[in-house]
């Protein structure tokens, strides 16, 4: 079974979900912060943007996993990510059993959540979010 990220922003998913970086232009389109790329660098050049505190001089800076990023002192939070998994019957939705039954540990992203669940003897469309509170 394969796992298909549902998510636009996929480029910036993929930096992050590695703990790598991304450019800021991109992280902060990626976020709907404006509708382009070349707006979101307007952004940076006219001092809006501060990461860790800092305003951002180049939009094409890199922008860790872990930063704090702003625009005019809000915080910008990337969209939450999500991953569509077709469930076959005799799996678990659950990360971990502790009786050794089959779950979903070998199929999950890293730092995904499951949403909602589907009992083991049933298969079907299950969702993993990068959002732990959907």
């Amino acid at each position: 079974m394969r796992l298909l990220l549902v998510a636009c922003a996929t480029t910036t998913a993929r930096a992050l979900s590695t703990s790598s970086s991304v450019r800021l232009d991109k992280f902060l389109n990626d976020a709907s912060v404006a509708a382009s790329r070349a707006a979101c660098s307007q952004l940076v050049k006219q001092g809006r943007v501060a990461v860790d505190g800092v305003v951002a001089k180049r939009a094409a800076a890199k922008v860790p996993a872990d930063a704090r990023v702003t625009v005019d002192d809000v915080l910008v939070e990337p969209l939450p990510l999500l991953w569509v998994y077709h469930k076959p019957i005799g799996v678990h939705s659950t990360l971990s059993d502790d009786r050794g039954r089959p779950d979903l540990a070998a199929v999950a992203p890293r730092k995904a959540h499951p949403v909602g669940r589907l009992d083991a003897d049933t298969s079907g469309l299950l969702l993993f979010s990068s959002d732990g509170a959907l």
